[in-house]
C-alpha cells in the first residue's frame, strides 16, 4: 500500500469544522473525473484502486489512471488486490464520512461499503437496472440502444441492486462507438 500526504488547500469541511473524509473506489479513465471533482473541492480522500497491470503488447506495467492522478497530486491511496486484513484495517482506520465508488472493477464486501459514517454510492453508467455488472456501455452499444444514461444509488450486497438517488438518461447518437 502507497501513501502520500495530501496537497495543501481549501478543505471541505461540515458545519462544526471537521473535513470531510471521503472514501473513493476507483480504476478506470472515468473515475478520475469524479476524483478531480472531489480533489478540487477540497475533500480529504482515500482512493483504493486495482493493483498496476501490465498493459497492451510490450506488457509493460502502469498505473492505473486513478493511481496516477494520486501520485500526482498527493492523494492517500491503496492499490487492491484482495481484500486482505491490511486493506480492511486502512479503511477503518481511514474513519470516512462517505464513499464513492465509480468504474472501480472488483465486487467490494459490505464490511467495506459499510465501513463510512454515511452510506457508499456508486456510480453506474446504465439505466439501471438494465445492464447490471460490468460493460454496460458497451453491451448498450452492442444491442444497438437508442437510449442509455447514468444512474447513482446506494451500494447493497447484491450487485447494482441499492436505492436509485438520481438517474440521467442520454440519447445514443449513430456516431457514437
Amino acid at each position: 500500500m502507497e501513501k502520500k500526504k495530501s496537497a495543501k488547500r481549501n478543505k471541505t469541511q461540515t458545519k462544526i469544522g471537521a473535513v470531510v473524509r471521503i472514501l473513493f473506489f476507483g480504476t478506470a479513465d472515468i473515475s478520475v473525473v469524479f476524483l478531480k471533482c472531489l480533489f478540487e473541492r477540497g475533500f480529504d480522500i482515500l482512493a483504493l484502486t486495482q493493483i498496476d497491470k501490465p498493459a497492451k503488447r510490450g506488457s509493460k506495467v502502469l498505473h492505473t489512471p486513478v493511481k496516477s492522478f494520486c501520485l500526482q497530486n498527493n492523494i492517500e491511496f491503496a492499490s487492491v488486490e484482495k481484500w486482505d486484513e491490511h486493506i480492511k484495517q486502512k479503511v477503518f482506520d481511514w474513519g470516512a464520512d462517505a464513499g464513492l465508488a465509480v468504474s472501480f472493477g472488483k465486487i467490494i464486501p459490505d464490511y467495506i461499503f459499510q465501513a463510512p459514517h454515511f452510506k457508499t454510492l456508486n456510480i453506474h453508467f446504465s439505466l439501471l437496472p438494465k445492464y447490471r455488472g460490468a460493460a454496460p456501455v458497451q453491451y448498450a452499444l452492442l444491442n444497438g440502444d437508442r437510449l442509455t444514461g447514468v444512474t447513482s444509488f446506494f451500494i447493497e450486497k447484491t450487485l447494482d441492486t441499492g436505492k436509485i438517488l438520481l438517474q440521467k438518461s442520454l440519447e445514443i447518437l449513430p456516431c457514437d462507438d
